[in-house]
């Protein structure tokens, strides 16, 4: 009993320093037990965040960062229970929680192959993680509370975020006015907290059953998802221009080429085919896929005897709207499927004969190209033959024109041949 009074006397004198917020006798404490000085610097780290203080755990850590105790310099782990982070994620202590993303402390997950190394943007091997896997001690196969706060904590949007928002690339930035390296930005590119998001809404998913049927904390997941959808609408909310939303929805970590034939989805396509409703449907990601109908606004909006819609009297605007746009089917209808009759074909069988990359260089691709060329001083021949068809091929309005009118075409066809043949009987 002798022996354990004065350590309990030791974690009361720190828990009170600590109550008090006396940053400079917090330190002194810690620094004056150098034999246990890494376990009572976790432990304020912990007592800290618990209390939800930046302020002062910002300073806490900050000392121990320059005595190696933190993560990110090297310093010891912790058991599971006790990483700070994961009870800052549960409770959403969001400014606690970038202070500990700084210096090191991360969670991980059961999906993640290897620690990322301190040159490809993560600060240490040895930061703090979550495990979110068996353990052979503490887990239990069938509990579902516990797992469910893992899963709680790991899906905090905030923390989601953090990877990109906090990365070094970008504090560096702060402190200087050049530009991202192209280094920093090919490490930024395969940092995506949405692709994150769109992974967790999957696991909600999937834990909302089990074996046994619907999971007694189905109300809680499905909770979960839709604070997860709520944040990627948020996300395009934040776009100030279509220029980002575009960034945001074009980007795919996979495509390592210029070309249209990718294996792995970019953001709008995994958004639209596992319905996300909620990002879908927002009012940027409409806007920009109509965009994307018509070729990044490169389809010809000249409208035929417009003028017509203008003088007639007593017309509403949505009336004009769409007598406008009446005309404009008059004129693109017609034309694009004559020109994918009878131009289309002798197009793409030449252009086998030259380069073969009509259909799937798209023209903002090879317009890329062109100003490389030109930057390395290699001159190419400028076919506008060529480039006026590649761009109504890229077009996907005038894809789908030809697509829709073969369909009509052989549903006329099929009408005609069961009519003729109900007369002849």
């Amino acid at each position: 009993m002798s022996m354990r009074q004065p350590a309990e006397n030791i974690e009361r004198v720190l828990k009170k320093l600590i109550e008090e917020r006396d940053n400079e006798a917090i330190i002194n404490f810690i620094d004056s037990h150098s034999s246990d000085r890494n376990e009572k610097f976790k432990s304020s780290v912990h007592q800290l965040t618990v209390w939800n203080d930046p302020e002062t755990l910002q300073s806490i850590l900050t000392w121990g960062e320059e005595k190696s105790l933190t993560p990110a310099t090297g310093g010891d782990g912790c058991q599971d229970k006790d990483n700070p982070i994961l009870l800052a994620c549960q409770e959403d202590f969001r400014r606690c929680m970038g202070c500990l993303y700084q210096h090191g402390y991360r969670m991980k997950e059961v999906q993640d192959e290897a620690y990322y190394e301190e040159d490809k943007g993560c600060v240490s091997q040895r930061s703090y993680r979550m495990k979110e896997v068996k353990d052979e001690t503490d887990y239990e196969e069938d509990d579902q509370v516990r797992q469910f706060l893992r899963f709680h904590a790991a899906s905090n949007v905030c923390y989601l975020s953090l990877e990109f928002t906090e990365h070094k690339a970008f504090q560096n930035k702060e402190q200087s006015t050049t530009e991202l390296t192209t280094e920093e930005i090919d490490i930024l590119d395969q940092i995506d907290p949405l692709r994150k998001v769109f992974k967790k809404m999957k696991d909600a998913d999937s834990n909302v059953e089990d074996f046994q049927g619907s999971s007694e904390l189905k109300s809680n997941y499905i909770g979960i998802k839709k604070k997860l959808e709520a944040f990627t609408g948020g996300i395009l909310t934040q776009c100030r221009s279509m220029h980002e939303v575009k960034t945001i929805l074009d980007h795919n970590p996979e495509d390592d080429d210029d070309d249209e034939l990718d294996d792995a989805y970019t953001n709008w396509q995994v958004a639209l085919f596992e319905g996300h409703k909620d990002l879908v449907s927002h009012p940027n990601f409409q806007r920009y896929l109509w965009r994307k109908m018509t070729g990044d606004g490169s389809i010809n909006k000249e409208i035929p005897f417009k003028f017509l819609a203008d003088k007639i009297p007593n017309l509403s605007s949505t009336s004009k709207f769409r007598m406008k746009r009446a005309l404009w089917n008059i004129k693109n209808i017609p034309l694009t499927i004559l020109t994918f009759l009878f131009c289309y074909p002798f197009v793409v069988v030449t252009d086998f004969l030259r380069k073969g990359d009509i259909l799937f260089v798209s023209p903002k691709a090879l317009e890329a190209r062109r100003l490389k060329d030109i930057e390395n001083n290699v001159e190419k021949q400028q076919t506008g033959c060529f480039d006026y068809f590649r761009k109504r091929m890229h077009i996907p309005l005038f894809r789908m024109i030809p697509y829709f009118s073969t369909k009509v075409t052989y549903l006329i066809l099929l009408f005609v041949s069961i009519w003729h043949k109900g007369h002849s009987m």
